[in-house]
């Protein structure tokens, strides 16, 4: 095999400079699905207003199976048998997105579709687009004559999902491919993945000299900084479907989770457009961040990323023994409740981080011994169960990072500043943010004491992300702060 390009393109405005990588091995991912050119759901209502947008941005643009890129991949690997990625590539489909350009379905028609794709969304307030186009050659992949559908069903469904949890507005256009990339009897590497480029110091970035993934930036900025190119990019293995690669097992298409010994392709699809929307780190092998990328900024999620004492990796000097031996962990507070709560501890989410350091798998996932059960698996690094919704820990994660929750608006306590009710512009008071939240939404409590009692005069959801507050019906106030339990198992 080749050896791995040692540069890739960046942009900032209509400058074009080089990016030299630095060494070591990047940070990892999972999979997901994909479907023709088409808009797969939108969820439409009350849009958040958007806060100023900086027309000066710089950008760089990674590949996919190529660690040194950091993307992302997920394995099926019972027996952890030492993988090596397939070469690197650049989707033939990445640059085919122009909404200007005539090149989309009618969007009535994929409306009338989205019962059938996504049964459990909720259509009130906010709005998300996802757009995907799939670049496959006619007869092959997504456009397979036998399975082709099948995998865009697939694939479409779990858009819905993700569709389903974020709030917008914003257009997340995602390239999907499906190409041939080996394996054995017993392994696979089922898919990768990773933003499609990235953007720092644009206006309204919650951090300076750091790479935030394209989608996150669009939700952040209020609009989508370049509408020509795609948000996220995923390859599918497609020989998982041949008889060479596991054997009797294969890619399972259905989305009622009834996999039995099959790869589930929903919760591959969702897995991988986890890693698209910016769950993962850019911390290599020897403990560098930016690694693939000049300047050398890490990513939102490195932000949150430490030692079992809380110590951020990024902010210390670099070393290959911080990045191995278990001792890798999630610091950001709204996961970490959720982990506590959850689980019953006081200490930080465990990421993967095993010891010797695996490429494509390390500091990117939740920790495989700690959350390969139940509901709790989906963003750990080998595929086993079927898991279709994102958990409170990963969505506590992606809150940190800058994404707020569908139907949901937050309040910190005595905010000040430009507030829209988003994860990043909370409203300062509980009332505020009743009064702004839909009927059947959410309010989502940041940490701190609130003052009240709050009259709620609506039916809504409370959720504590740390915060606490005495509410009233009418009757007068709750006894004690709310503790209120949702369906996701926030507080």
């Amino acid at each position: 095999m080749s050896g791995y390009s040692s540069s890739y393109r960046a942009v900032a405005d209509a400058t074009l400079m080089q990016l030299v990588h630095r060494k070591g091995i990047s940070a990892v991912c999972s999979v997901a699905g994909s479907l023709p050119v088409l808009i797969v759901l939108m969820l439409l209502g009350q849009a958040i207003p958007a806060f100023s947008q900086s027309t000066e941005l710089r950008k760089a643009q990674p590949r996919l199976w190529n660690p040194r890129d950091h993307v992302c991949i997920l394995a099926y690997n019972p027996n952890h048998v030492p993988l090596v990625l397939p070469e690197p590539f650049t989707p033939p489909g990445l640059n085919k997105f122009g909404l200007s350009a005539g090149g989309w379905r009618d969007q009535l028609k994929i409306q009338s579709r989205a019962g059938a794709v996504q049964p459990f969304r909720v259509v009130v307030g906010d709005n998300v687009t996802f757009v995907v186009s799939y670049a496959d050659t006619a007869g092959e992949g997504f456009n397979d004559p036998t399975l082709g559908s099948q995998r865009q069903a697939a694939f479409e469904f779990a858009m819905g999902i993700w569709a389903s949890v974020l709030q917008g507005p914003a257009t997340i256009k995602v390239s999907a491919t499906m190409s041939p990339r080996g394996g054995g009897k017993t392994f696979a590497l089922l898919a990768s993945g990773s933003p499609a480029s990235y953007y720092i110091d644009f206006a309204g970035a919650p951090f300076p000299a750091t790479w935030y993934p394209k989608s996150l930036v669009q939700v952040i900025r209020g609009s989508d900084p370049d509408t020509s190119y795609a948000d996220i990019m995923i390859d599918f293995n497609g020989d998982v479907d041949t008889p060479q690669v596991l054997g009797n097992i294969s890619f399972y298409y259905g989305t009622d989770g009834q996999a039995g010994n099959n790869v589930d392709f929903v919760t591959v699809a969702v897995h991988e457009m986890g890693h698209g929307l910016g769950f993962l780190s850019s911390i290599d092998s020897l403990g560098y961040y930016g690694s693939g990328i000049d300047p050398p900024y890490p990513y939102p999620f490195d932000h949150y990323v430490g030692d079992a004492d809380g110590n951020i990796l990024f902010t210390s000097p670099a070393s290959w023994q911080k990045v191995i031996n278990n001792n890798v962990f999630w610091t950001g507070p709204f996961a970490k409740y959720a982990y506590d709560f959850t689980f019953n501890t006081a200490q930080g989410v465990p990421l993967f981080a095993p010891t010797p350091y695996q490429p494509g798998s390390s500091i990117s996932h939740l920790d495989e011994a700690t959350f390969s059960f139940g509901t709790w698996d989906l963003m750990t690094p080998l595929n086993s169960l079927t898991t279709h919704s994102p958990d409170p820990i990963v969505l506590g994660i992606l809150q940190q990072m800058g994404y707020s929750l569908s139907n949901s608006r937050y309040v910190a306590p005595n905010q000040s500043g430009p507030a829209d009710g988003s994860i990043l512009h909370p409203f300062g008071t509980l009332a505020d943010a009743v009064g702004a939240v839909p009927n059947q939404g959410s309010v989502r409590l940041l940490e701190g004491m609130y003052a009240g009692p709050t009259l709620l005069a609506k039916p809504l959801t409370l959720h504590s992300l740390g915060g606490k507050a005495l509410i009233t019906s009418g009757a007068g106030p709750s006894p004690k702060a709310v503790q209120t339990h949702s369906a996701n198992n926030e507080r």
